[in-house]
């Protein structure tokens, strides 16, 4: 059959309309060359389920752990250092000597440091006025503890003194000691036993009492011990066992009292 160019014409652009479109279309090669090979589909893999989330009220494993907080004990750490005991001397006769050990033992146990318990035998208030001095011129001390007198009356009976010049020489003796001492912050003085009659002290040791005590702190051991013969020696005046643990007990306890 033929065409008539009109209709030959129709036909050529028609087919060119086409050919443009599939060119035009969505994965289509472009150009005009081969024909290009379709790409193999994607294969897609599918989703796997999630774990269930944790209920709004649990507690979430993904927090983050709060900062640790260390804790330490102070039990058995001093953050203050301790306060150093305060430093005692005693200085005496027989019954000071006799009473050393107990003396040492428990002036600690109140936080005292006996740094000197210095008892000589036989030794009135004059010949002990050396002694105290040099301790009281270290400058460390807090307290002095003067337990001297009764050799003063047995002096009077064994030498036949006279009583009121022996009484003026302990007087001044003491006197210089209590002076001497004014640099300590706490002083006492022993007084003696006027409970027994041996060398008159159950009126000169009342007589010494009353007038010491007046100038210094005072342990009164006559009032201590009245009653108590089993404190004593034969004497009554030098102490047995017990009485050196007593009379020690007297010292250390009126220390801890009267010198804070």
């Amino acid at each position: 059959m033929s065409l008539s160019p009109q209709r030959l014409i129709a036909v050529t652009v028609s087919l060119a309309t086409l050919a443009v479109a599939a060119c035009a279309a969505p994965g289509s090669p472009q150009g005009g060359g081969a024909a290009a090979e379709l790409a193999e589909p994607t294969a897609i893999e599918p989703a796997q389920p999630s774990a269930p989330s944790a209920p709004s009220d649990a507690p979430s494993s993904v927090l983050a752990a709060p900062p640790s907080t260390v804790f330490t004990s102070v039990l058995g750490v001093s953050t203050v250092p301790a306060a150093a005991p305060k430093r005692v001397a005693v200085v005496g006769d027989s019954l000071t000597l006799t009473a050393t050990s107990e003396l040492l033992l428990r002036f600690p146990l109140v936080g005292w440091d006996p740094v000197t318990v210095d008892g000589a035998a036989g030794q009135p208030v004059a010949a002990r006025i050396h002694r105290v001095r040099e301790l009281v011129d270290t400058g460390d001390l807090d307290a002095i503890v003067i337990a001297l007198g009764s050799n003063d009356a047995r002096l009077i009976v064994d030498s036949g003194q006279d009583v009121d010049a022996a009484w003026r020489v302990t007087q001044a003796s003491a006197f210089t000691i209590l002076a001497d001492a004014q640099a300590v912050s706490c002083v006492i003085w022993v007084g003696v036993n006027s409970n027994t009659t041996r060398w008159h002290l159950d009126t000169w040791g009342a007589w010494f009492n009353n007038w010491v005590r007046y100038y210094a702190k005072f342990a009164d051991w006559a009032a201590y011990s009245r009653g108590h013969q089993d404190w004593f020696l034969g004497d009554g005046v030098h102490l047995s066992v017990e009485g050196n643990a007593q009379y020690a007990e007297l010292i250390v306890d009126t220390v801890a009292e009267q010198c804070g």
